[in-house]
């Protein structure tokens, strides 16, 4: 798992601020890679006999609606007139990363003009100036530990369809779901009863987007006897998210107690 971070300017209308930046990944992608890309959009993607073998539904948009893509924007914050965004890739997404920051480039040079900046955001080291990639540069990136109790804030709306406890059940789904296409496959291993868990705030969100409207929330727990496993899967969850939509940046939370590490 790596870590990139970039900056654009602020959005002009009111969107949730990860939609930008998804829709630059996606058509940079889409335009660098598609050779229909002058005549045909991405809803054409599932009739193309090349798709098995594309860039673009293996990283960005599978084919397959229930299979996550191995990206997701990580959070922004406000700089100036910008947002300083991260974006966080999975090994898989790796052989395609030197296309995907040339198109990027060129996206930003015909929309944008001058040049964009791509940096690791864990070292600060720069990946992509101008024309000149340097992929080697990214380090990859591993979570803070857990401990046994901890007070967990989400930092963009948790959107789920699960019933319960509001935190276990798309934090679990989501990285099993990212194990089984990424990793090597394993089935976690949790305890029935992770954690003992107070819910401090339950806050109801609207997310607007093009033809529909999503609601999530914002929550503020109270965890407590936090079993082993559970706390290698909130160690994780601080860097994959919980949840739906993760792609423009839901579900993403930190911890805060004395005995954890805050990213």
């Amino acid at each position: 798992m790596y870590g990139l971070q970039l900056e654009l300017p602020l959005p002009r209308d009111d969107r949730f601020y990860g939609y930008p930046l998804r829709g630059l990944l996606g058509r940079a992608l889409f335009d660098t890679v598609c050779l229909y890309a002058d005549r045909l959009d991405d809803k054409a993607c599932g009739l193309c006999r090349l798709r098995q073998h594309c860039a673009y539904p293996k990283v960005f948009k599978p084919v397959e609606t229930d299979r996550l893509p191995p990206y997701w924007i990580h959070g922004w914050e406000a700089v100036g007139q910008r947002l300083r965004y991260d974006w966080y890739v999975l090994e898989a997404a790796l052989p395609y990363l030197e296309a995907w920051l040339y198109g990027l480039q060129r996206r930003w040079r015909q929309t944008q003009g001058g040049e964009l900046a791509v940096w690791d955001s864990l070292s600060g080291r720069p990946v992509m100036v101008g024309s000149k990639r340097s992929p080697d540069a990214l380090t990859p990136l591993s979570p803070p530990a857990v401990g046994a109790a901890c007070q967990l804030q989400t930092l963009s709306p948790l959107i789920s369809k699960h019933t319960g406890d509001p935190l276990y059940g798309p934090l679990r789904t989501r990285l099993q779901r990212l194990i089984q296409l990424y990793g090597d496959g394993s089935r976690l291993d949790i305890e029935p009863q992770p954690w003992s868990c107070v819910t401090r705030l339950e806050k109801p969100v609207n997310i607007s987007m093009t033809r529909r409207v999503l609601q999530g929330y914002h929550y503020q727990f109270e965890l407590s006897q936090i079993t082993a496993s559970a706390r290698e899967l909130l160690q994780w969850g601080l860097c994959l998210h919980a949840g739906g939509h993760a792609t423009v940046g839901c579900g993403a939370y930190r911890i805060e107690t004395e005995s954890c590490l805050v990213i």
